[in-house]
């Protein structure tokens, strides 16, 4: 139940001012939480060796940390949010089995962090992880969306995370200039039933081209993940990757890729196998990466 709250610092004028920063405390994390419902906002957190941001409950049998909420952040950048000073690991990292149902931004722009700049993934849900919320975040940006500041991925969810969101109808993440993939859903485990909705992937707020390098969502592993929906306003724009729109590998089924805009990627819209196109097959008999579906 704690909150640090940056925003009521003298002077704070939409933007945060209060830096903590890593680089004379050796191999550490910034912020450390491993209990419930507290609030960290308006900080700029930059240049720990370790993460950002680590939410964790170790060893897992110990508590509970859950409903935490990190929003208005700059995370892996400097002040004005327009240039790089990034963690050395990640730069949200939530993490063992009770940490479920945390917040990283939210529904307004007063609630989006900006995750980027840093040396790893900007967010890692993983080993494992339950219900977390990513919403309304520019991952892999500067502060106005605009400009490429890479994370290697801008969200990476691991082994046993299942049952996240990444976006949501008017609270969907820009995901933009990564190293690797936009989103990747990567097991070994299980990473299953999340959902991925009303994001920007690969595109600016302007509408300007910031494609990821490799897929702008990526799945290897995890089955029953919805990329997009079929209500209004659930489905991402995916665009200006290098590689392809969507890609589907590995032991995975059941992946539902529905109402999204997937356009101006370098490879496929949505690849199976990651290995060009699939021909058809009387009876869509084959099996891989979603039944190879016809």
């Amino acid at each position: 139940g704690t909150t640090i709250d940056g925003t009521t610092q003298p002077g704070w004028s939409g933007r945060p001012i209060i830096v903590l920063s890593g680089r004379r405390a050796g191999l550490a994390d910034g912020l450390v939480i491993t209990s419930s419902l507290n609030v960290i906002a308006g900080l700029v957190i930059n240049g720990f060796e370790g993460s950002g941001v680590k939410i964790i409950v170790d060893p897992p049998e110990s508590g509970t940390a859950t409903g935490n909420i990190v929003r208005g952040c700059y995370i892996g950048t400097d002040p004005t949010g327009q240039r790089s000073v990034g963690n050395g690991l990640y730069g949200v990292l939530i993490t063992r089995n009770r940490t479920q149902a945390n917040l990283i931004g939210g529904p307004t722009p007063a609630d989006r962090n900006v995750i980027s700049g840093n040396r790893s993934n900007g967010i890692e849900l993983d080993f494992p992880t339950f219900g977390n919320l990513i919403l309304g975040n520019y991952i892999g940006t500067t502060a106005d969306g605009e400009t490429v500041l890479s994370n290697v991925d801008g969200v990476r969810i691991e082994s046993q995370a299942s049952g996240n969101r990444v976006g949501a109808p008017g609270a969907g993440n820009v995901v933009a200039g990564s190293v690797g993939n936009g989103i990747w859903i990567r097991a070994p485990g299980s990473s299953d039933r999340n959902i991925v909705q009303a994001n920007r992937i690969g595109v600016s707020p302007s509408g300007a081209p910031l494609g990821n390098r490799i897929s702008g969502v990526a799945i290897s592993s995890g089955s029953e993940n919805l990329i997009g929906g079929t209500e209004q306003g659930e489905g991402n724009l995916i665009a200006y990757q290098r590689g392809s729109g969507v890609q589907i590998t590995g032991p995975s089924r059941g992946n539902r890729v529905l109402g999204n805009v997937i356009r101006n990627n370098g490879e496929l819209g949505i690849d199976l196998r990651g290995d060009g196109p699939t021909p058809n097959d009387p009876g869509d008999a084959d099996a891989g990466p979603n039944d190879l579906q016809n």
